[in-house]
C-alpha cells in the first residue's frame, strides 16, 4: 500500500484520498481489506498502467496470498483495494 500512497504524490494530481480499512467475513473465512482512493488524473493504461510499481504491487499481493484490484478511470480518480486472509494467533 506504500507504492499505491507513492504513486499517488507522484503522478495522481490529487486533491484527495480516502483510506479505509476493515474485516469481511465469508465462506474463505476472514479477510483484512485496505482501500485506497483518490480524486486524481487516473492511471492511463497505454503510457503507464502496466509499470513496475503496478506490477511489483500485483507481485507482492500475490506473495502474500492477497488479491489486489485497481480500478482507474481518466480524470476520475483511481481506487487500489487489497484483500489479505487474516491470519489467527497461535496462542
Amino acid at each position: 500500500m506504500q507504492e499505491t500512497l507513492a504513486n499517488i504524490f507522484r503522478h495522481a494530481r490529487a486533491n484527495s484520498v480516502r483510506i479505509a480499512t476493515g474485516c469481511i467475513t465469508h465462506n474463505h473465512g476472514e479477510r483484512v481489506f485496505i482501500l485506497i482512493e483518490d480524486d486524481g488524473v487516473g492511471i492511463d493504461e497505454t503510457t503507464g498502467g502496466n509499470g513496475r510499481g503496478l506490477n511489483h504491487m500485483r507481485a507482492r499481493a500475490e506473495q502474500l496470498g492477497a488479491v489486489i484490484d485497481i480500478q482507474s478511470e481518466p480524470n476520475r480518480g483511481t481506487c487500489v483495494t487489497l484483500t489479505l486472509p487474516l491470519q489467527a494467533a497461535s496462542i
